[in-house]
């Protein structure tokens, strides 16, 4: 591994350090400078000696971790799984680090990410019909790993009646997110009015067109990044207005996902 990987790598790890909320001590730069667990390669780790906080001792391979239950391997064959917390803390320092290559090596985004649109009870005045409107967000852990304390920040788009595009802005705290599961939110809602009542079409303004997600680790560290349709991040520009804001821009607008440095993307 040349020195430009490896910083890259370390850098990596840092970040991912704080969404596993542990301490990783020296073993992570250990494990690469070592080349002893090298992710593109190698499906399990080197040969290691286990500790449980009993004393008990085992050597073994880890070949997964899924949330906070690692497997191992022993030298003849058998495998078996442990909690992660029954070992002593140098030993999950490096099952998590382990981990941790393993999920930059894959390449693929942190989560998986899919919108609904959300839409509130619509009242009738003066033959203009209003509602609330903006999205259900999905993000699915694709990791085998427990992330914890993510935010996110978000841009819903939407359409007036002259084709400009307005803007608003808005947060949300995740729940912790174990491996290979799921939380949702839902975006502040848009006003929206309809010009007419009864059948036919009418004119509509301000309906909800498009989304743009960031989110960050719990040292607000941009993690990754998605937006719907596809080419909202390459034609629109983000506009930090604070929570709830509004700010009017620029009209053209399939979803589009960008990973953080390291984390690959598509």
């Amino acid at each position: 591994m040349d020195a430009t990987r490896l910083f890259v790598r370390l850098m990596d790890l840092t970040r991912w350090r704080r969404w596993l909320g542990g301490s990783f001590g020296v073993a992570v730069a250990a494990i690469l400078l070592a080349g002893s667990v090298r992710a593109a390669d190698a499906p399990e780790s080197a040969v290691y000696t286990f500790t449980n906080t009993s004393g008990k001792t085992v050597q073994a391979q880890v070949v997964n971790v899924d949330n906070d239950t690692v497997y191992f391997k022993r030298a003849d064959g058998k495998t078996f799984e442990v909690a992660i917390s029954t070992l002593v803390d140098e030993n999950q320092s490096y099952i998590r680090s382990w981990a941790v290559l393993q999920a930059l090596a894959a390449g693929a985004p942190i989560f998986e990410i899919s919108t609904t649109p959300s839409k509130g009870p619509e009242t009738t005045a003066n033959q203009q019909v209003h509602w609330g409107e903006g999205f259900k967000v999905k993000l699915a852990n694709q990791t085998t790993l427990h992330l914890l304390n993510a935010t996110v920040d978000y841009i819903v788009f939407s359409l007036n009646l002259d084709a400009s595009t307005m803007k608003t802005n808005g947060s949300a705290t995740l729940p912790d997110i174990p491996a290979n599961e799921a939380t949702t939110f839902t975006t502040q809602p848009v006003n929206v009015t309809q010009y007419g009542t009864g059948p036919g079409q009418h004119q509509v303004a301000n309906k909800p067109t498009g989304i743009w997600v960031r989110i960050y680790d719990s040292h607000r560290q941009l993690v990754q990044e998605w937006s719907q349709p596809a080419d909202l991040m390459k034609n629109e520009t983000w506009t930090n207005t604070g929570r709830g804001g509004m700010g009017r821009g620029r009209g053209a607008m399939g979803g589009y996902n960008r990973a953080a440095a390291g984390n690959g993307g598509n």
